[in-house]
């Protein structure tokens, strides 16, 4: 376009000059960078579970800006899907059949300027969900996989969450203990999930009763088989003493001079444990405990030479027991210093995120309870080499995966499908010598 500008003065003499204005055919503000929208890594889900979650929070934006929307549709797939968002980024996808479904994510930056992604979503079986009939349709219960546990372990997560109504909505999830011990507690842990706690050796029947917006409801069960012979300690005066399980003796060699202590094997049958402590009875004294959940806690600063750590639990009626367990350090005769320093905070465990993070950086475990895929996610300034250990009650790392960080921004996939039942730490180690831990649940 070419605009021009006439004045004149007074005098009646004028001048003009010419300005001329370009638009291009572009929808990025100039000098601004596009965000990069991240939908996550393709999912495969087999019926009857028929729905998941699709996560945008990975997304970021190179140009220094930030992004103010996220928007998820469905672009193909056998049938029309239900997207609930959950959050900001995040949505859940529901009443999904057989076949093979692609969802974008478009996200738009602070100046206008727009991303998308793809992630292709299959359904496996050949089940579909029951044909509507005339009137109201029956939802169908799914209360999921049949469990097996082997003693301390003594939990387990129940999820009712791939229920679903194919003409309506759910209102209400109910779970009740059909046969089995009679020592199970169940605790709610969202509107469709539930912990199952004070497990003993035996195998529990429990049932999943949904109702829908119409009033017609179904049920299904799911078996819990936990083996091992321990029987549950003698009640004194009415009371269950509750049982500590300190976990298996550590082995580490400098300059490795850290180790997670877990208590959450612990148990009491009848009631609840009220509170865990931790001390060292014996060894070196240049351990330091730190407590990163109710039940754990990390020993740092350790030299070589053989501690022994004591729990202690105590229940709601004031009955307790103890729990030793040793860490045996090898290698030297001090203990590893890396000039860095560790700010550490004490968290709390949820079904949502519970972080230990070395200050100002953040780090992001979801989904959390976790089944198959584990997102891990963090953003500092730090990059270079990042080592993720997934650490189980022992102490053992069962996953330890190398990556290469290159931005402020980082996100990682890590398959949990073949890691056992339990209450894991996951550690990040950075190329500086800091490192961040969280807690995750695989049920």
């Amino acid at each position: 376009y070419v605009f021009r500008l006439t004045v004149a003065n007074s005098a009646g003499a004028s001048s003009t000059a010419d300005v001329q204005v370009t638009v291009n055919n572009a929808t990025v503000v100039p000098g601004n960078q596009p965000p990069v929208a991240a939908a996550g890594s393709n999912q495969t889900l087999t019926l009857p579970t028929n729905s998941l979650f699709l996560y945008g929070s990975g997304s970021y934006d190179p140009g220094g800006g930030y992004i103010t929307n996220y928007a998820w549709t469905q672009q193909s797939g056998p049938s029309q899907s239900t997207i609930t968002a959950i959050s900001s980024t995040n949505v859940e996808v529901k009443n999904l059949i057989a076949g093979t479904y692609v969802f974008n994510l478009t996200v738009t930056d602070n100046q206008g300027a727009t991303g998308s992604s793809t992630v292709t979503v299959t359904v496996n079986g050949t089940t579909p969900p029951p044909p509507p009939p005339a009137g109201n349709t029956n939802p169908v219960a799914v209360a999921g996989s049949n469990q097996t546990i082997t003693l301390p372990t003594n939990s387990v997560f129940l999820a009712g969450s791939g229920s679903y109504d194919s003409n309506g909505w759910i209102t209400n999830y109910v779970w009740s203990q059909q046969s089995g011990p009679n020592t199970a507690t169940l605790n709610t842990i969202s509107s469709t999930n539930v912990e199952a706690k004070n497990l003993v050796g035996g195998t529990y029947v429990f049932k999943l009763t949904v109702t829908d917006n119409a009033g017609a409801t179904s049920s299904a069960t799911v078996s819990v088989t936990v083996n091992g012979s321990a029987p549950p300690p003698t009640p004194i005066n009415g009371n269950t003493a509750p049982v500590a399980v300190a976990g298996s003796n550590q082995y580490i060699t400098l300059p490795t001079s850290s180790v997670y202590l877990m208590g959450g094997g612990s148990y009491d049958v009848g009631g609840w444990i009220a509170s865990f402590a931790w001390n060292q009875v014996s060894g070196p004294n240049t351990a330091t405990l730190t407590t990163i959940s109710p039940s754990n806690v990390e020993a740092k600063n350790l030299a070589a030479g053989t501690y022994t750590f004591l729990l202690t639990v105590t229940d709601n009626q004031g009955a307790s027991s103890t729990s030793t367990m040793q860490v045996i350090v090898s290698g030297g005769t001090t203990a590893r210093t890396t000039g860095t320093t560790e700010i550490l905070g004490t968290s709390s465990i949820s079904n949502a995120v519970s972080t230990t993070a070395a200050a100002p950086n953040s780090l992001t475990l979801y989904p959390n309870p976790v089944t198959t895929t584990m997102n891990v996610q963090f953003s500092n300034n730090i990059t270079g080499d990042v080592v993720i250990n997934v650490i189980n009650a022992a102490g053992t790392a069962v996953k330890s995966i190398k990556a290469t960080k290159t931005s402020s921004q980082f996100s990682y996939q890590v398959n949990m499908q073949d890691v056992a039942s339990g209450t894991y730490v996951v550690e990040v180690r950075f190329s500086d010598g800091t490192r961040q831990t969280s807690q995750v649940v695989k049920p």
